[in-house]
């Protein structure tokens, strides 16, 4: 049989072996480019961390975002006038301060394929690839000895590594969490936060051009709770742009730390108008998964009347009749407040197990450490 042999010294081979060379090193290159450059920025967003049972050690969810803001003053103005004009507001708009702070998160450029390492300690850890909308995460796993002296008031700290010349410090804390215990989850807009959200000239105001305004009396019935060792998460459909301003509003109003968790969303892929849709389809997923994550601890849901905190939460005691140890519903005006709603919402429930309040006192006195 006569063997045919490539003459290796050929210029098309040559050619094609040398681009197949260069792309083998490219990618294992690229698959470890984790380097924040100086004019990217790192935010990350306040978690809890769990116990594995099965190993007793802390899994630690890391979250965060990569991105790097807009400075051309000329783009920045034009994309600011643009996206409020797309919002429907006032042309006086754009020279709001507020608006001009909260709309910036919006107009970013968000840095994908990015992996920052995450240092807790002496040690170093690698988080998955950012994705198109800048956000990254990962799942660290360490031992009790392994962060002992670490921790503070129940937080661990951890800081993104930057280069050395780079003086810059981006860090965060995670809530340890323990296994047992009480946790309220708790919905923001109209809940803890005036946001009016049935009134969408309202809730366009309140969210871009307004301080923040807080629900009177709901800090102090949170923090009378929290004395009592209950842990808070904050669940909401408001987007992970308003993280930085909500987080700075609820510790300036004495709202307990907790961890947040929001909704994905990006200017170029939705209708600016499904910023403030409703969160039948990402809540429960969300909730469920507190709930895997710390199955000895039981839960207080608090939301409001304005959207479908009723029905969700109706739906989730049902699933964990266990586990839920009560349902409190702000009634907010303007809100379906018929007895036909609630009934349908708690169907199968008792009324022992709900609550409906218009004044937070009405709540303040709720027995946590009762086994009701």
């Amino acid at each position: 049989m006569k063997m045919h042999f490539i003459k290796l010294h050929h210029p098309k081979l040559i050619a094609v072996i040398t681009l197949f060379l260069l792309i083998s090193l490219t990618i294992p290159a690229l698959s470890f480019a984790s380097t924040i450059k100086s004019d990217e920025e790192v935010l990350f967003f306040s978690t809890a961390a769990h116990v594995d049972k099965s190993t007793s050690e802390w899994v630690i969810p890391i979250h965060g975002w990569i991105f790097e803001r807009e400075e051309d003053a000329t783009w920045r103005k034009a994309a600011l006038s643009g996206l409020a004009k797309a919002l429907g507001l006032e042309d006086d708009a754009v020279r709001n301060r507020y608006f001009q702070e909260r709309a910036r998160m919006f107009l970013v450029d968000n840095e994908r394929w990015k992996n920052p390492q995450i240092q807790i300690g002496d040690k170093r850890f690698k988080t998955e690839r950012s994705a198109a909308n800048g956000h990254f995460k990962g799942r660290i796993r360490l031992g009790q000895d392994e962060i002992a002296g670490q921790i503070q008031d129940g937080l661990l700290s951890f800081f993104a590594v930057t280069e050395v010349e780079d003086e810059r410090e981006f860090s965060g804390q995670v809530q340890l969490l323990p296994s047992e215990g009480v946790s309220v989850i708790s919905d923001i807009d109209d809940t803890i936060k005036e946001s009016m959200v049935l009134d969408k000239r309202e809730l366009l105001a309140n969210t871009f051009l307004r301080p923040y305004q807080s629900v009177e009396g709901m800090a102090g019935v949170y923090r009378d709770w929290e004395k009592s060792g209950t842990a808070f998460h904050y669940v909401s459909s408001s987007p992970w742009q308003l993280y930085p301003f909500l987080a700075q509003f609820m510790e300036q109003e004495g709202f307990p730390r907790g961890a947040f968790h929001l909704k994905q969303f990006r200017v170029k892929d939705h209708s600016l108008f499904k910023l403030f849709a409703s969160s039948e389809e990402t809540k429960p997923p969300i909730i469920r998964s507190i709930f895997e994550a710390w199955p000895g601890r039981r839960f207080i849901l608090l939301g409001d009347s304005g959207e479908k905190d009723p029905e969700i939460y109706g739906q989730i005691a049902r699933e964990f009749p266990d586990r839920v140890r009560h349902i409190f519903i702000r009634r907010v005006e303007g809100a379906d407040n018929t007895t036909e709603r609630f009934d349908a919402s708690f169907s199968g429930l008792s009324t022992s197990r709900w609550t409906l309040f218009s004044d937070p006192q009405q709540i303040r006195a709720f027995p946590l450490d009762s086994a009701k």
